[in-house]
């Protein structure tokens, strides 16, 4: 059977898509070695429960004072949620740290792979998990 030229053009098309795919891929794989457990992104159950109480009190006040019971209570809950984003905040500037990298670092890795007539970022190296 006698492709067309259409037909050559689209699989030569599919063929880059493909390529470009497991390009795409494997630069997933190497960013999510870097980037850390999504678990420091999620909101804990404390600061849900901060939150959540913070705003109950808060429609509370709009509609009459608060009494001494639920001003010490809001005050509690404000501690702690403060307390919460900063040790957030703690985590997010140590692993901000853990993850920078020099500019020197960058241009030799730029220079490495521009002497192996590579473009861009070189293969991961060791065991897949």
């Amino acid at each position: 059977m006698v492709d067309n030229p259409l037909t050559l053009s689209l699989k030569a098309r599919l063929k880059i898509l493909e390529q470009e795919n497991i390009e795409l891929k494997r630069q997933i794989q190497s960013l999510t070695k870097l980037v850390p457990q999504s678990s420091m992104f999620e909101v804990s159950d404390e600061q849900i429960i901060c939150e959540t109480e913070v705003k109950r009190l808060r429609d509370i006040a709009l509609s009459r004072p608060l009494n001494l019971e639920e001003t010490k209570k809001l005050d509690i809950l404000l501690k702690n949620l403060k307390s919460i984003k900063e040790t957030n905040k703690e985590k997010v500037i140590e692993i901000n740290k853990a993850m920078d990298i020099s500019l020197n670092d960058l241009i030799e890795i730029a220079s490495e792979n521009e002497e192996n007539g590579q473009s861009k970022a070189p293969e991961e190296t060791g065991s897949d998990s």
